[in-house]
């Protein structure tokens, strides 16, 4: 039941900082393709819809994004899981070359995978 909690809140985690990011870039787009020619009332050039980034997080793309925090979700609990049993790899071994060439390369293999999916996500 713990272990449960963790990965919901390591995803309820990874959720709300894709929402966050997904309306800063919202943010910034009609902030870039707004009129800058133009002043507004306010005496500045340009607008940033930073509500309308929430909206439409909120609206249109929260299983995206749900979806794209439980892959990240995922895949840190693997990674997790993996440093784990490498730590319990590399005690029992002593210090042989092997088992840390052998840790070295899935650990990398396993974060370049991490940051693919961020890239995607």
């Amino acid at each position: 039941m713990v272990a449960g909690m963790v990965i919901g809140f390591i995803w309820i985690s990874t959720f709300l900082m894709a929402c966050n990011d997904f309306a800063v870039i919202c943010a910034s787009i009609t902030w870039y393709f707004s009129r800058k020619d133009i002043a507004d009332s306010d005496g500045i050039a340009g607008d940033a819809d930073v509500w309308k980034g929430f909206l439409w997080t909120y609206r249109y793309h929260t299983g995206t994004l749900a979806l794209g925090s439980f892959m990240l979700t995922v895949i840190a609990l693997i990674r997790g899981i993996f440093n784990y049993v490498a730590e319990k790899m590399y005690k029992a071994s002593g210090s042989n070359g092997c088992t840390k060439c052998l840790i070295g390369c899935i650990d990398c293999c396993l974060a370049c995978f991490d940051k693919f999916c961020r890239y995607l996500t």
